[in-house]
């Protein structure tokens, strides 16, 4: 017996002078109760964030206070164990992490925006929603960019909605629109105040011929470019150009049964934009109801040049009553032929007053009051007609029609 036991005796000596680490196995001691591999910063920092998640559910509301005050500082490094906690068998530990976790890819968010801003790194190293589009068409200088973070702030589901190019995006965009008008008309504390940040997000995706169904939204967006804070816009240095941009490229992409809108807009904000839609209008004048080409006209009156001359001359023939007008008991009569005319004088840098309008009114916004174009007779028309034609017929002219802008 002794000669066995001291055969054993041998061969543990051998194992622990050769294989120290198969003597800690079959003594079963883990190599990290012996300080063999401490543990890093990085398991240290995993093991306390695991147990913060696992405070979430602590029994005492001061320690779940506690972990969800840490945990929001520790931001996405703690992401990794709240995703996994998503699925943890504690109701209350899965609902706050859910939570924090919103609120860290919030604030996550918000940083890459700050940052975006305050840096110049290379524009098209960023992806955020709507960002290739809106450099597109703005361009990323940092006054740019303040008013994209802006509009990433107040639409930021819509504005990824559109990035994903989802069907439905026009469609959302209606909707969008018909409740922040509806909203604005109600006294209520609940209701979305009307950034210009809110507006150019919506403006950018109504501007996009690529969008489908956002022709619907065309009635309510264009209210809302009336706003307080869209006419500060473009009022002040900031964001002026930004917004003329953006407004005009959805002025240029308007369907047909919103030219009335975009005719307005463009005059109100005087952008040349609306010359697209004009010019179109006027050219299809048989397709165009019959509202639209006198605001055409005025549009092309305001905003064109000489050589828009020829295309307005289309519709000196064109008889079609616009409005009926007295002044001191003497019947006026405007067409559409008058407002043609009168839009031709001012294009050629003529007095419309001094050519024989008789009750010419003038307006800021569009031009001239229509109803104020009128003629009291046909005689009194063909007089002003042949003052144009006489007008028409000088060389000077005739040289400014064919130099267009």
């Amino acid at each position: 017996m002794n000669s066995v036991r001291s055969g054993w005796q041998h061969v543990f000596r051998a194992v622990l002078f050769t294989s120290p680490w198969l003597c800690l196995v079959l003594c079963g001691k883990s190599l990290n109760a012996y300080g063999a591999e401490p543990a890093t910063p990085h398991d240290q920092t995993l093991r306390k964030i695991e147990g913060l998640v696992e405070d979430l559910g602590h029994v005492q509301y001061v320690e779940r206070q506690r972990a969800n005050t840490r945990l929001l500082e520790l931001g996405v490094r703690a992401r990794p164990a709240l995703t996994s906690a998503l699925q943890n068998q504690d109701l209350e530990i899965r609902f706050q992490s859910r939570r924090i976790l919103s609120a860290i890819d919030k604030n996550e968010f918000f940083r890459q925006l700050q940052n975006f801003v305050e840096t110049d790194v290379a524009a098209d190293t960023y992806h955020f929603p709507g960002w290739s589009q809106y450099r597109q068409l703005v361009g990323s200088d940092r006054r740019s960019k303040r008013l994209f973070v802006e509009m990433q702030k107040a639409e930021p589901q819509l504005l990824h909605a559109y990035a994903d190019h989802l069907t439905n995006v026009g469609g959302l965009l209606w909707e969008r629109c018909v409740y922040l008008k509806r909203v604005q008309s109600k006294q209520s504390i609940h209701r979305e105040s009307l950034t210009i940040g809110r507006i150019a997000a919506l403006l950018l995706i109504a501007g996009d011929e690529t969008v489908p169904g956002r022709q619907r939204a065309a009635n309510d967006l264009s209210t809302l470019c009336y706003h307080s804070s869209v006419r500060q816009a473009m009022g002040e240095e900031e964001n002026q150009r930004a917004m003329r941009k953006i407004i005009g490229a959805w002025i240029r992409t308007i369907g047909l049964s919103a030219y009335y809108q975009a005719f307005r807009l463009a005059m109100h904000y005087d952008l040349r934009d609306g010359l697209v839609p004009a010019e179109r209008a006027l050219r299809i004048k048989a397709q165009s109801p019959r509202m639209f080409i006198q605001y055409a006209l005025l549009t092309v009156g305001k905003l064109g040049e000489p050589h828009h001359i020829p295309l307005v001359e289309t519709h000196l023939k064109d008889k079609t009553r616009c409005a009926n007008h007295s002044v001191k008991g003497v019947k006026y009569r405007t067409e559409t032929c008058d407002i043609a005319l009168a839009c031709l004088f001012h294009l050629a840098g003529e007095d419309p007053k001094q050519m024989g309008f008789p009750i010419l009114q003038r307006e800021r916004e569009r031009l001239f009051v229509s109803k104020s174009l009128g003629f009291a007779n046909e005689e009194q028309r063909q007089a002003a007609l042949q003052k144009w034609q006489s007008i028409r017929q000088q060389q000077s002219l005739a040289e400014k029609i064919l130099r267009p802008r």
